[in-house]
This record gives C-alpha cells, structure tokens and sequence, in this order.
C-alpha cells in the first residue's frame, strides 16, 4: 500500500521543481515561497495549491491530501467535457494522474491557471465602502450570465461561494473544481457538498447532478442585487456581525422563521429582490432539494458576451473605434457613405433625465447597466477579427432608448443593426481608441 505524501513532503519536493514535475514548463519554474524560504502553501479541506512561475507565466498546482479511488476518472471527465467549449469564467486547467514525484513515487496533480484577485465578499465589501452601488448592481448582471453559461455548457460548478468567486476586471471568475459535476458524472457520490451558509440544508443528501447550483447561484445574486439596492444590508448583516459570506449564515437557512435577513429582504423596496427572496425562502428549511427553483432570474435578456471594455463616458465628436489592439488607429476613411436610415425612438415609457442615483430606477432597470450590457456588448463588439466603427449620430438614440422605463429594446435591436459598419482588421485585445 502507497504511502500517501504529507505537506511537509510536498513542501520538500516543490523546493526541487526540475526533479519533481513531469510537465517541462513545472520542472523550469519556481515555487512562490514564504519569508523562511519554504514553498507557500494555501491549505484547503482536499488540495494544498502551490503557485509556481515561469517567467510571466503563473500556475496553481494542486496536490492531494489523500487518495480518491475515482479522482482521475472524474477529473478526466470534467476537463474532456469542459475541454470542448470552456465556459468564460473558468480557468484553464489540466489534470496529471502522475505529475509529482515526491520521495520516490508519483502521484497525481492539478494544474490550474493563477488568477489574482480578491474575493467576491471582498470585493463587495470595498464597494460598499465606497458606496459604489451601480458596480455592484453591475456585477448582479454578470453573475447571472456567468451561471446562465454554465447551465448551457451542463456544468455544475458544486461549491459556489465568496472563496470559489475572484473578482478579475469587475467580473466573476470561478476556482476550485473538486466538486464540478459534468453529465458523464451524474449520479454518483459528491466528494463535496458546499459551504453551508450557501447551501440548502439538504444539499448533503444530494448525489452529483447539474442542479446542484441552482441555490447558491441564487444566494450569491440575491446578495449582490439586495445590497446594490441597500447597502445598509451589508454593514448590518455583515460588518457588524463579523460574518465572512455572501450576507447569509448558514443559520438563516435552518431557522429562516427567526432570521432578521430574512425579513428584509421580504420587505426590501425592490421587487426583483423581494420576488426572488420569496422563491428561495418558500423552499426553507426542509423542502425537498428538487423544490429549488431553477435559476433562472431573467435579469436581461440573453446578450452576447465579450470581454471587458474600457469606455468613454461621453459620445466622441466623431466616430467610435473599438479595436484589437492597444495601439492606437487612426480613423480611416472608408468613402461617401449613404447616410443611416432615420429611425423613430420609442415613444412609450418615462424617459429619465440622467442616471439614476440610486440603483436601480424606482420601477425599472438600472440604465448605466442596460447601457453598458445592452449597447456595448450588442453595438461594439469587433466584426470577425475586426474593428466596428459607430456613427456618432447613433450613439445618442440608443442612449435614450435605454433611458427609457422600461427600455425600448425594439428601437435598441434597430438601432444595433444599422448601417454603417466599417470593418479594418486589428489583433490584440478588445480596447477603444477615440
């Protein structure tokens, strides 16, 4: 019987990367060590992630604690599926059932892509603080189509919570798959059954199954919406109780009857937030799991994804360049153009004066979120490998569209697809240049 390695003999090796590592990219990297000059080590209940770095380049190396008869299978499961059309939001990772030797045997590892950045409870701590509100209603957005991709890619990510979220340019970034579940894997034993201030309390009579999210996903954007809208919630719930998670404790969940939070977020001033608190509460404290309501907030419609931008907050005297690159273009001129066909804007709703100072709109969407989600993913992104020009005559009709309670997606659906868009090829990363 194998002798399973202790930290202290993962310690020894990682000190020794060219003799420990199988992969050539581990074996001339180094481990990030401590001020004693130990490999740092970041322990978890499983895993102890080691960071090493090559260059510019930076991996998380996960070592086992001990050995999982059916760890391989499930690992190779979830990278061939995942393989195929990764999620954003996940990182790139890759499992080795024999990728550290340590005194003498093999054993296997988990190589990760190092992502820096701070949790999501730290992160929404810092923007509370600065009473940021509009960044965290933001953030609710991209919460709910992280999760929304990752149901259309069957993935369950099964232990969604504040230290599996890092927050990387304003958007979420999930780490930490032990307890991914794949449909190759649905049905058998979880390894892991999540933190309980963000689980139902009978998520531990679960086996694996692509639902296993569904009330964590709601937790976390019930959280994120709720304290946009009232941060209030997060110095009380949060700040003055010293508690670490998304709002919830785990004891909310037991007993929601005596739970403070509970009843705020029942009576919280948006209906959004108070519709989706009843949904999670009805299936308290001991419904059956398959009561769980799918996670399907509809916070939007369903929008094209692209990475993130910087923007200009005021329309430019002439034309919009979004282009691949950092270096800047100039504008090119493409020749006589017919003129864009006029088009009506909507005449239904209220239109708002300016950007609500609070979040969101007594009545309606948020319309610095609908602005950024809805025009510049749908107006801006790059056609092909490409540049996409906007005519500056457009970009204040699709303005007031989205200022509208509710917006006028129809006129935002034409106004996207006008006429003219010039293409000009640019590779490199997605940047405005003005």
């Amino acid at each position: 019987m194998t002798v399973w390695p202790s930290a202290t003999d993962y310690q020894a090796a990682l000190q020794h990367p060219a003799q420990a590592f199988r992969d050539p990219l581990l074996q001339a990297a180094r481990a990030e060590t401590n001020r004693m000059g130990v490999p740092r080590a970041r322990s978890g209940q499983f895993a102890i992630v080691y960071k090493l770095v090559n260059g510019i380049d930076a991996k998380a190396v996960r070592v086992f604690r001990d050995p999982q008869a059916d760890r391989q299978e499930r690992y190779r499961a979830v990278s061939d599926h995942v393989g195929q059309a990764r999620p954003r939001g996940l990182v790139g990772f890759a499992y080795d059932p024999q990728g550290i030797r340590v005194v003498g045997q093999w054993y296997p590892v988990l190589v990760m892509d190092w992502v820096s950045g701070p949790s999501l409870a730290e992160w929404m701590g810092e923007r509370v603080r600065l009473r940021e509100t509009e960044r965290l209603g933001q953030m609710s957005h991209r919460w709910a189509r992280l999760v929304a991709e990752l149901q259309a890619a069957r993935v369950a990510h099964g232990d969604l919570q504040h230290d599996n979220v890092l927050v990387v340019r304003d958007a979420p970034v999930l780490v930490d798959y032990d307890g991914m579940c794949v449909p190759q894997l649905v049905g058998l034993e979880a390894l892991e059954h999540g933190k309980p201030a963000y689980q139902h309390p009978r998520r531990r009579e679960e086996r694996l199954s692509l639902t296993v999210d569904h009330f964590a996903a709601w937790a976390i954007l019930l959280g994120l919406r709720a304290v946009a809208d009232d941060p209030s919630l997060w110095e009380a719930f949060v700040s003055a109780t010293g508690n670490e998670n998304v709002l919830f404790t785990e004891a909310d969940h037991l007993d929601p009857e005596r739970s403070a939070l509970w009843q705020r977020l029942l009576a919280a001033r948006s209906p959004k937030v108070r519709g989706w608190a009843r949904q999670l509460r009805a299936c308290l404290p001991d419904q059956p799991f398959h009561v769980i309501p799918a996670f399907q907030p509809e916070t939007e419609p369903a929008l094209p994804q692209t990475k993130p931008v910087v923007r200009s907050p005021e329309p430019p005297p002439g034309p919009v360049i979004w282009t691949r690159s950092a270096t800047v273009i100039p504008t090119p001129n493409p020749g006589p153009r017919p003129a864009p066909t006029p088009l009506p804007l909507a005449t239904t709703g209220t239109a708002l004066e300016g950007p609500a100072s609070g979040y969101p709109p007594a009545g309606g969407e948020d319309f610095g979120a609908i602005f950024d989600e809805v025009v510049i993913d749908t107006v801006f992104p790059p056609v092909g490998d490409g540049n996409t020009v906007l005519e500056a005559s457009l970009f204040e009709p699709l303005r007031a569209a989205c200022r509208l309670v509710p917006p006028d997606w129809d006129a935002i659906h034409n106004l996207a697809t006008q006429p003219p868009l010039v293409n000009h090829s640019a590779p490199g990363d997605l940047t405005p240049v003005l």
